[in-house]
């Protein structure tokens, strides 16, 4: 996407960095040229504005490109609120399922007073909107716990079929 007006564009990525301040990072993945990554990195993260389990993705280039999208953590399907209303390309995609299949960046979180064990990504963003939404349990995405103490969170969505 990109802005004919400069000023609607620095006025974008001003929005966006203040609000990628106020949400919790799931972690960031990268566009690739080949197997090295390029460009800027893109960033997974979630918060608890509106009370819809839903996670941000957002890219800010330095050429000024901005990707800025929100997705439905419970059906592939894309969250338009705000200024994420961009739609990610087929690569993006596959690299974002690829994020989120990937091992976990931190092996344990704590969440209302239980230790969870996380495997991937996935079970770190779901769990991470859980806490993000600690006061609205509501609005909680259903966890459990296996036998060795591993969560077990809601399937990830098929995001091929994105709509």
């Amino acid at each position: 996407m990109e802005f004919v007006d400069k000023n609607v564009n620095e006025i974008l990525n001003l929005e966006l960095e203040h609000s990628a301040y106020e949400m919790a990072t799931v972690g960031y993945f990268y566009e690739k040229k080949g197997n090295k990554p390029k460009g800027d990195p893109i960033k997974v993260s979630v918060t608890d504005d509106c009370g819809k389990p839903q996670v941000h993705v957002h890219l800010t280039r330095t050429k000024g490109k901005v990707l800025s999208c929100c997705l439905k953590l419970d059906a592939p399907e894309y969250f338009d609120h705000g200024v994420y209303r961009d739609l990610l390309t087929p690569e993006q995609i596959r690299l974002l399922i690829e994020f989120f299949n990937a091992p976990s960046r931190q092996p344990t979180f704590n969440f209302n007073g239980e230790t969870y064990k996380l495997r991937t990504n996935w079970d770190y963003t779901v769990i991470q909107w859980n806490e993000e939404n600690q006061l609205n349990p509501k609005v909680w995405m259903k966890l459990g716990r296996d036998e060795n103490g591993y969560i077990i969170a809601p399937p990830m969505p098929d995001y091929t079929k994105l709509k």
